[in-house]
């Protein structure tokens, strides 16, 4: 048993949310492999139209997906095929939509709450939106990648979290 002390970055660089990510992707794997028999059948309807063929390709190969797409744009980068002042614009403006995007539904719930935010809160909520979107997002990304390469054989050795108050 492992026993965690969740602390803001340790949770976010590490520690359970790593282990949660990881129990979470071979839950999915063994539940899709499973069912596989759902994928596309009629007799299902939506669920296995719509809802798995989502959870397959979003969330089971998405890893995988992205690790090729990193390998690619490596290669590329190699062989002088990007140009490096345009992708590091295009990276700035897709963090500014990101983190647009997230203080819209944190702004929308705090609407819809009618809670009143301080300048801090509306501060810290900036600072957030913009961590997540340009680091936190990548290290959900590695993480699931870490996860979905676990071996298939492997034992299914399912483990616990133990949280301490602060």
């Amino acid at each position: 048993m492992e026993e965690v002390v969740p602390t803001p970055f340790a949770d976010a660089l590490g520690g359970a949310l790593e282990l949660v990510r990881r129990e979470v992707g071979r839950g999915l794997r063994e539940c899709m492999t499973k069912y596989a028999s759902v994928f596309a059948s009629p007799r299902y309807g939506l669920v296995g139209l719509v809802s798995y063929t989502y959870f397959l390709v979003y969330e089971l190969l998405s890893p995988f997906i992205e690790l090729f797409g990193l390998a690619t744009m490596a290669l590329a980068l190699a062989f002088g095929f990007i140009n490096v002042p345009f992708m590091v614009m295009f990276f700035l403006i897709y963090a500014l939509f990101g983190a647009t995007m997230s203080l819209t539904a944190f702004i929308s719930r705090a609407q819809t709450r009618d809670l009143t935010l301080s300048a801090a809160d509306v501060a810290r909520a900036v600072l957030l939106s913009v961590f997540e979107i340009t680091v936190l997002r990548f290290v959900l990304d590695v993480t699931r990648m870490r996860a979905s390469l676990v071996r298939r054989g492997a034992p299914m050795h399912w483990e616990t979290v133990t949280r301490k108050k602060l």
